[in-house]
């Protein structure tokens, strides 16, 4: 059986437990979003390990009882699995996969729900978490945009304009470019390079956030003629490309103890905004930065089985992340044509996850312990989602 056979049955399988399961699910932060739990993360962020006692009887009921620790849990809908979901479908389109299903269809109405659930009061449709989310800069409360959710609605607007040319899609990622230019903060550097916010609530120096609204700025300023947009994208870059360290890695934010962390996804998530940035506007210095940050991903965030580790350094009891091989197949993807093994390591992470972590039922495992205990719990955003449209667009590349 060929790769494409393989992956194609890996997404038949998925797509029939999506549609027992439907697009709501359960999430990590389901517990972290209670009173206890925003209560609970606080004071771990002001006292750290003497706030154990209370943070443990919720990380222990998520690991020991999942499901039942959930009971009376609603699920929810996500913008960024919607996004993800929508991308994978038109990924299918566009390769046909198989002629008795309607994958725009699915499509369409899965953008319907977005604009259901998008963000009022600011100046172009954003998107958020439907949850609150205290975290080591205050409380978020739910519906608050974030500009790494808000992206890859962008994205899907985009990629389902291309597919039906309906202009009410672009119009759609217009206003997201309104969104990005109006509403996040900037904290200029000394440099002149300027940080983005992470919501309109903070003055955060988190280095995706950073790379995910230069990308909209930078693509919507060249798709709407907007040169205000690409210049301040502009200033985004380079305040992404002066934070990398001399290692090729970045941390996760500048300013925050607890935050100087180097892991997996992350790191994906700054490397796929750079890269489709260079195929809007290619710099020698752009490339240079990629090709440094590639040399030390591939180095030392891959663990001696070749796959994906959660972190560069220690980090816990995770062994894997399936949130991590999701990236890692998606920006394999994306590298193909540039870097001659991307593809390579793209499959090989891909093959390991349809045979080691699908489930009989169609989903993925989430996370794999120290101890090789598989958390098997579905959550429709980290990374159920993000694992179809990644496989949808591997299984694309080599039709």
């Amino acid at each position: 059986m060929t790769d494409r056979q393989v992956f194609e049955n890996s997404i038949s399988r998925f797509i029939a437990w999506l549609d027992r399961n439907g697009t709501a699910g359960y999430d990590p932060y389901d517990l972290w979003s209670t009173r206890y739990g925003i209560q609970a993360r606080r004071m771990f962020y002001r006292y750290g390990k003497l706030a154990a006692p209370i943070v443990a009887p919720l990380v222990l009921a998520d690991r020991l009882a999942p499901s039942a620790a959930r009971i009376g849990v609603p699920k929810k809908r996500y913008a960024t699995s919607h996004a993800h979901l929508i991308l994978g479908y038109l990924a299918l389109h566009s390769g046909n996969l198989s002629e008795r299903e309607d994958w725009l269809d699915r499509a369409e109405h899965l953008a319907e729900e977005l604009d259901q659930m998008k963000i009022s009061g600011y100046s172009g449709d954003c998107w958020g978490y439907p949850f609150d989310w205290e975290n080591r800069r205050g409380l978020w409360p739910r519906n608050t945009p974030l500009i790494t959710v808000t992206p890859y609605c962008f994205e899907a607007l985009l990629a389902l304009y291309g597919a039906t040319g309906n202009a009410v899609y672009l119009e759609r990622a217009r206003s997201v470019l309104r969104f990005a230019v109006e509403d996040l903060n900037n904290t200029q550097r000394s440099s002149g390079a300027v940080a983005s916010s992470y919501s309109p609530l903070d003055r955060s120096l988190v280095i995706n956030a950073s790379a995910y609204r230069a990308f909209v700025l930078i693509k919507g300023g060249q798709l709407f003629g907007d040169e205000g947009a690409r210049a301040l994208g502009g200033s985004l870059i380079d305040f992404v490309l002066e934070s990398q360290r001399p290692d090729g890695s970045w941390l996760y934010a500048l300013e925050q103890t607890g935050d100087d962390f180097v892991d997996h996804f992350h790191t994906c998530f700054v490397l796929k905004n750079l890269i489709k940035i260079y195929e809007i506007c290619p710099t020698d210095e752009l490339w240079r930065t990629i090709e440094n940050v590639i040399a030390y991903y591939e180095t030392e965030l891959f663990d001696n089985r070749k796959l994906p580790k959660p972190f560069a350094h220690g980090r816990g009891f995770l062994r894997y992340d399936l949130y991590g091989f999701a990236e890692a197949i998606n920006l394999g993807v994306l590298l193909r044509d540039r870097v001659p093994h991307a593809l390579d390591i793209a499959l090989r992470v891909a093959r390991k996850t349809e045979k080691h972590f699908q489930l009989p039922d169609g989903h993925f495992v989430t996370s794999v312990d120290v101890m090789g205990i598989k958390r098997k719990l579905p959550f429709i955003r980290w990374p159920q989602a993000q694992m179809f449209h990644a496989l949808a667009s591997l299984w694309r590349s080599l039709s």
